[in-house]
Formats: C-alpha cells, sequence, structure tokens
C-alpha cells in the first residue's frame, strides 16, 4: 500500500493467481464531489 506521495507504508503478500492484480482503497476520499458521483454511477449500472 502507499500513502499520498507514492511511498510504500505496507506490504502484504496476497495469494493469487499468475498476472496482475490491482487493489483501489479511498481513491475519492479526498475528492467528496468525485467519491458521490462515483456512488451515482455504480447504481446506475447495477440496475
Amino acid at each position: 500500500m502507499f500513502d499520498h506521495n507514492g511511498k510504500i507504508i505496507q506490504k502484504t503478500p496476497y495469494p493469487r493467481p499468475r498476472g496482475t492484480t490491482v487493489s483501489v482503497q479511498q481513491l475519492f476520499s479526498t475528492l467528496p464531489v468525485r467519491h458521490k458521483e462515483f456512488q451515482r454511477n455504480i447504481k446506475k449500472a447495477s440496475v
């Protein structure tokens, strides 16, 4: 896991199949308007 400056703050091995895995957490935590729009788009996509 990386902080806002791109520095590694946590290394955790995850067992998974071959390939690339991307995990995104708190993507829009500092941008409330983007977060609301993202939530709205999720609701639209699931209908």
